[in-house]
């Protein structure tokens, strides 16, 4: 069922991280005094968030020597209407642990981090009779099988990283278990050590605002984010309002919607009939770093060949320590 791979693709994908650029909503144009007799109204669509008081620092306070443990939670949902195959569903549940170690910190160039997979999890069941897969990097049978040989690559693979003094990831490197991967193995690791997926997945690990990492209670941004699936790139779009700021958290709303890049489909592309992504993430202003996020997404496509298709995924992301 073609559904595998894009639900991969969705599933390792962090929507509030900005791959290719974040451009700050700009304030409305300014306007002529209006006449007395012609006042000036603004349709409430279009009305711009009002933002309260200062700047909030929503950057990293990385201190070289520090470890933080975050947990990703990511549960999907893919079901498929085909011609002459009738409806098919697939689940993808996975859990992975990684810890984030400090190396070096910079007040001006920024931090140079490493980020170690600890542990991994994964339930698949596939679409008919076909046979699920269920993986524990924790169990000691892990990798008494093919597919959990290779799925225990994974664990104590290593990625060096760099950030800039405001916690934008510059540079993605992977080191350790990826360098000596090949094959399927290879290929695998590709979906946990890409530089688009690392920035994708853990870009709000470093920074709840991408670009100058301050925002002012009320105030919106957007992210631009590009999705790599077998049939072209989709495009998806976040708008994050800081909502609030009390004692040293701070909530992020967050909301988008995806398209197709139609310079990037390919032959036959399915079109996107209806998607949302909304959710919520708490930023520990104190601390510098994120506290939880929960993230909900939607997505319906329709193509001559395969039909309908429907993915829905839950993301959770937490802190330890």
């Amino acid at each position: 069922m073609r559904i595998t791979t894009l639900l991969v693709a969705l599933a390792l994908s962090f929507p509030a991280a900005a791959q290719n650029a974040t451009k700050p909503k700009a304030d409305p144009p300014a306007t002529k005094k209006p006449d007395a007799q012609k006042p000036e109204t603004k349709s409430p669509e279009t009305r711009q968030p009002e933002s309260r008081g200062p700047k909030i620092d929503l950057r990293p306070k990385f201190k070289k020597g520090q470890t933080t443990h975050f947990k990703l939670v990511m549960n999907t949902t893919g079901t498929q209407d085909a011609p002459g195959m009738g409806e098919q569903t697939q689940t993808v549940n996975q859990e992975v642990g990684v810890a984030l170690n400090v190396k070096d910190v910079n007040k001006e160039t920024g931090a140079t981090l490493e980020l170690v997979y600890e542990s991994f999890k994964l339930k698949l069941k596939p679409p008919g009779d076909g046979e699920e897969i269920n993986f524990d990097s924790t169990a000691k049978n892990s990798g008494d099988d093919p597919i959990g040989s290779m799925l225990k690559g994974i664990v104590g693979l290593t990625l060096n990283i760099k950030a800039d003094k405001d916690g934008n990831i510059t540079s993605v490197e992977t080191g350790g278990k990826g360098d000596a991967l090949s094959g399927a193995a290879a290929g695998l690791m590709g979906q946990f050590t890409g530089p688009d997926v690392v920035k994708n997945l853990f870009g709000p690990i470093f920074t709840a605002r991408r670009g100058s990492g301050e925002a002012a209670v009320g105030e919106s941004w957007t992210n631009d984010d590009t999705i790599d699936a077998p049939w072209g790139k989709i495009k998806l779009v976040t708008t994050n309002t800081l909502k609030s700021h009390r004692g040293a958290s701070a909530e992020i709303d967050i909301r988008g919607a995806f398209s197709l890049e139609p310079q990037s489909a390919g032959s036959p592309a399915p079109s996107i009939k209806d998607s949302s992504l909304t959710g919520t993430a708490h930023w520990n202003t104190e601390t510098g770093m994120l506290s939880d996020m929960n993230v909900r997404q939607k997505l319906n496509l329709e193509s001559k060949d395969t039909g309908k298709t429907t993915q829905e995924m839950t993301l959770k992301v937490t802190a330890g320590k």
